[in-house]
């Protein structure tokens, strides 16, 4: 009897050991809970947990999604022969037009893409921006670009690369030399020289930002603005000097110099045939292409861009904002368009009649906005 009872008091010890140490188990297993979920027990706290450095801040700014859609969409956007459309138009009533053949749209995705690889360094993209260099090279395929004020200056950027081989940059010039004439002005250029155009540019922009860069009133000095008005040539100028820079060719330079050195004039003059704020912007975008004593360039561009700065609605001014550096500028302008344009994986426009466009090359132009 007296070996029973011991045996009883050994399994209730026995029993009660085990019963503390699966208590104390639970205990620790409660406080392991308690401090990965601390925002379950606060006072009218919130019951989502956040755990996770990722849910805590999201970046406004970030538009890789509409990137990674876009870029995968562009490569839907091409004719028979590889070559990019220009795009199409589609009515209020939905009734769209075909897609339209282009031999330039794919210049301006080659710059987009340009843009993309400098941040990324993505072998795809180089992948992409070769493939297109060959089919835009090839003479079977594109015959001739036709003229427009920026051809070769969205490959100008292309041409500098360091990633490309010797083969591709022969490509891009072979591309550049389709280029029609850009333009059909009268330039008198007997006497004139390349360095005497420089330093007519310099002293008159040193007098311009000595004097705060206030403009003058009137029409300039009418060089220009009585062929067309000023807003091709903005592009023209640009275009000759990348023309120069790639092909080697001397007299598209002096053109470059010579359409720089008039524009200026009518520039400083205040000429009236400048008015939007795309022309503006297109304006110190060929400004920053030339290469000016003391940042000059630079120094007028920043002011051209001051004169537009609370107009976030072109593309143009979004490009000048990329060359500036100015990154608050740029993110308004593409998070308007995202709201407002942005439809099916791309970027819309409309007409005055409410017409929708579907533009290509703007949605290359887009595509390396975004990427910066």
């Amino acid at each position: 009897m007296q070996i029973e009872a011991n045996n009883t008091k050994i399994s209730k010890g026995w029993f009660y050991a085990i019963g503390v140490l699966v208590l104390l188990i639970l205990l620790v297993i409660g406080f392991e809970f308690y401090l990965s979920n601390k925002s379950l027990f606060k006072i009218g706290g919130s019951s989502k947990t956040n755990t996770s450095s990722e849910s805590a801040v999201v970046d406004p700014n970030d538009h890789s999604k509409e990137l990674k859609t876009l870029l995968v969409w562009m490569e839907t956007q091409k004719d028979p022969r590889d070559a990019y459309y220009y795009g199409n138009k589609c009515t209020k009533d939905g009734v769209c037009e075909k897609p339209m053949i282009s031999n330039f749209s794919g210049l301006q995705v080659l710059w987009g893409l340009n843009k993309n690889y400098e941040k990324t360094k993505d072998a795809s993209t180089l992948s992409l921006i070769k493939k297109n260099i060959d089919v835009y090279s090839d003479q079977k395929k594109i015959i001739e670009i036709g003229a427009s004020s920026l051809t070769c200056g969205y490959l100008l950027d292309l041409w500098k690369d360091k990633s490309l081989s010797t083969d591709y940059l022969d490509k891009i010039k072979q591309i550049c030399g389709k280029v029609l004439p850009v333009d059909a002005f009268n330039y008198k250029l007997d006497g004139v020289t390349t360095e005497g155009l420089k330093s007519d540019i310099n002293s008159k922009l040193d007098k311009f930002v000595a004097s705060g860069m206030k403009v003058g009133s009137g029409n300039g000095s009418g060089v220009i603005t009585d062929i067309l008005g000023l807003e091709p040539y903005y592009g023209f100028s640009r275009e000759y000097l990348a023309q120069s820079m790639i092909t080697g060719d001397v007299l598209a330079e002096k053109k470059a110099y010579y359409l720089l050195d008039k524009l200026l004039d009518d520039y400083i003059g205040g000429s009236k045939a400048m008015t939007t704020s795309s022309q503006f912007c297109e304006f110190g975008s060929m400004v920053l292409d030339f290469n000016l004593d003391k940042g000059n360039n630079v120094t007028l561009a920043k002011g051209i861009f001051d004169l537009i700065s609370d107009n976030v609605a072109t593309v143009e001014c979004a490009m000048l904002a990329d060359k500036l550096g100015n990154k608050e500028y740029k993110d308004i302008f593409l998070k308007n368009q995202i709201k407002s344009n942005w439809e099916n994986n791309h970027f819309v426009t409309y007409d005055k009649q409410g017409n929708k466009i579907t533009d290509i090359g703007y949605n290359g132009l887009m595509v390396g906005l975004l990427s910066q």
